[in-house]
């Protein structure tokens, strides 16, 4: 594949890529005074003129300076969401490189500030990792038992899930569960430097599972005799 569209690859999620034919688009080419190929424009958010960019062709030096520009004019913070349908699965991780699925525990365990203080701490883990094509959502311990238990996952929250949407090669994460410890490990994951067990087939989420209303556990009113 052309070098740009590794780097578009690999960029996903945190720079959009784009390729212009300035022999078919000469509307395009004039505007931004095009006169050599390939020529190379970094366009800032908010309508600023574009830069040229006068770096190396190959994709590992389009990321990198692509990386600089994304620290320079940070994005939205990514969202990392519950996930509670196989359809909703199925959209969040299609496509990319790998799909991170968080177990968290009931939010009896947690309350609702522990349980907010686990998901902010995910969205900080995807923005650590925003440029490296990765999907990211939440499950709770509990609701998709098939689901978990496909991955040998047996009520051991909190954890995650790591999985390859393409080839069903997946890994569950077994140590600490800091941020940090978090970020190293999907890396590793990213990185081939973890074994990765096979699947035959993508483990089912349940049906039926209520998205989580954001407040604290109220146990169920008993009816009077």
């Amino acid at each position: 594949a052309p070098e740009w569209k590794k780097a578009a690859t690999a960029l996903a999620g945190a720079v959009k890529i784009a390729a212009v034919d300035a022999t078919v688009q000469k509307q395009i080419a004039d505007k931004y005074k095009i006169q050599g190929f390939p020529t190379i424009k970094f366009f800032p958010p908010g309508g600023a003129e574009p830069e040229d960019y006068n770096g190396g062709r190959t994709s590992d030096a389009i990321v990198a300076y692509c990386n600089e520009k994304a620290e320079k004019y940070p994005a939205a913070p990514p969202e990392v969401n519950q996930v509670a349908t196989q359809e909703s699965l199925s959209e969040l991780c299609d496509g990319k490189t790998l799909c991170v699925i968080f177990v968290i525990p009931h939010v009896i365990d947690t309350g609702a500030a522990g349980r907010n203080k686990l998901i902010d701490s995910f969205v900080s883990v995807a923005g650590k990792l925003r440029s490296r094509g990765v999907a990211f959502g939440w499950i709770v311990g509990g609701d998709h038992t098939r689901f978990e238990e496909g991955f040998g996952i047996f009520a051991t929250y909190p954890t995650f899930i790591a999985f390859n949407p393409k080839n069903l090669r997946s890994a569950v994460h077994r140590g600490t569960f800091t941020e940090d410890s978090i970020v190293s490990s999907i890396k590793k994951v990213l990185d081939g430097k973890t074994a990765l067990a096979e699947l035959k087939s993508l483990p089912k989420l349940s049906k039926g599972v209520e998205l989580w209303d954001g407040k604290d556990y109220t146990p169920p009113e008993e009816d009077e005799l």
